[in-house]
């Protein structure tokens, strides 16, 4: 065999062992500056659901499209009609039922919608654009953590958690997906999560924690309800977490160049200390597994800080570590500012799906397009 015949075969099998661990999704009619696609996923199948614009920047059109994760290649799509918008539109969540058949897709602010989409065709098959717990005006400000749509919980039931305005606690509301009619609303009144934290809360397991000014973490019952499981942090500052079970939880921790991902397990805790400071950066289908954006930062004279580096990592949740990381997925996010003044905000969160012995990473990119990386686990 001549050389050129060797290095030709050399950069096929090259190109096909790439193709293998990475691909790339275009988005069509996408623009990311003004609407960030949602993600979920079941059965190898990959789920995608995104506002798209006109070039007057206005969007009344959410496109919805299937792709098989194993082959990258696209299964169906369709095209549904939403409150039309002008602008950036930060939009709250894209659900997969247990049973595989149905998709919930969310937009909680003003103009409100809740969609249940079809998975089999991707066609609509109910919607509500009049929730009973969207705010008013004179209900603001809302003092703990924003909104929350957290899917569908272990009893097929749509699940919301929101700060009620001036303190006065954290509600948690079920939608049933038959009628749209709201079936459960508990008021848990004596809690409060500061407005720079989201809202960290299980549907499934009914349970959500909150952070005080002291890095203290605790776990309640939905009815309000202490459990007795809390722990204190590291110094340094708060930057979200992730509940993985009852009584479980991982936790971030960090300043400028240096952090802490802590896991917590019924009293039991193990430290991951990095040389960044991680924070919460994706949605998981495993417990086991979460992902983190970890950022080195430091103090300039012209800003607080700016950011000189940053990577993904995938993390084991219960005894933390490092599984993968990836210098190519960086911060994507939106700010949306509504005719009263309220800013909504959407982080572009990775989806971490696990499929037997692998993790597709889906990314959102600034480009009108996701990045999918397959990561094989050890044996």
């Amino acid at each position: 065999m001549n050389g050129k015949a060797l290095f030709a075969l050399v950069l096929l099998v090259s190109s096909g062992c790439w193709a293998q661990t990475q691909y790339t999704i275009p988005l069509e009619r996408a623009n990311p500056s003004l609407a960030l696609p949602l993600m979920a996923a079941g059965d190898g199948v990959l789920y995608i659901a995104y506002r798209s614009a006109t070039w007057l920047r206005r969007s009344d059109r959410l496109q919805v499209v299937a792709y098989n994760l194993n082959s990258g290649k696209e299964l169906r799509r369709g095209t549904i009609s939403i409150p039309e918008v002008r602008g950036a539109r930060a939009a709250d969540g894209l659900y997969l039922s247990q049973d595989r058949k149905m998709l919930a897709y969310a937009e909680v602010h003003d103009p409100c919608v809740l969609l249940l989409i079809s998975a089999k065709d991707l066609t609509e098959l109910r919607r509500s654009t009049s929730l009973p717990f969207v705010h008013q005006d004179d209900e603001w400000p809302r003092d703990s953590g924003g909104e929350l749509f957290a899917g569908f919980d272990n009893h097929g039931l749509l699940s919301f958690a929101f700060g009620a305005p001036r303190r006065r606690g954290i509600r948690f509301v079920r939608i049933d997906p038959a009628s749209l009619k709201v079936v459960a609303d508990v008021l848990a009144a004596k809690l409060w999560q500061g407005q720079s934290e989201n809202l960290v809360w299980s549907p499934m397991a009914k349970r959500t924690w909150l952070v005080n000014n002291s890095n203290v973490w605790q776990e309640f019952a939905e009815s309000g309800q202490y459990t007795d499981e809390e722990f204190a942090g590291p110094q340094g500052e708060s930057y979200g977490a992730v509940t993985f079970g009852e009584g479980k939880l991982l936790a971030f921790f960090g300043r400028w160049d240096h952090g802490t991902a802590v896991s917590y397990d019924n009293h039991q805790m193990n430290d991951l200390n990095l040389p960044c400071a991680p924070f919460q950066y994706g949605i998981s289908n495993d417990p086991e597994f979460a992902g983190a954006l970890c950022v080195v930062s430091r103090p300039t004279r012209q800003e607080l800080w700016k950011e000189t580096s940053s990577e993904f990592l995938l993390l084991k949740t219960d005894d933390p570590s490092v599984v993968w990381r990836e210098k190519d997925i960086s911060l994507v996010d939106i700010a949306e500012t509504d005719k009263h003044g309220h800013e909504y905000y959407q982080k572009g969160n990775p989806l971490v799906y696990r499929e037997d012995n692998k993790i597709y990473v889906v990314a959102v990119t600034k480009a009108p397009e996701l990045k999918v990386y397959v990561v094989p686990l050890p044996e």
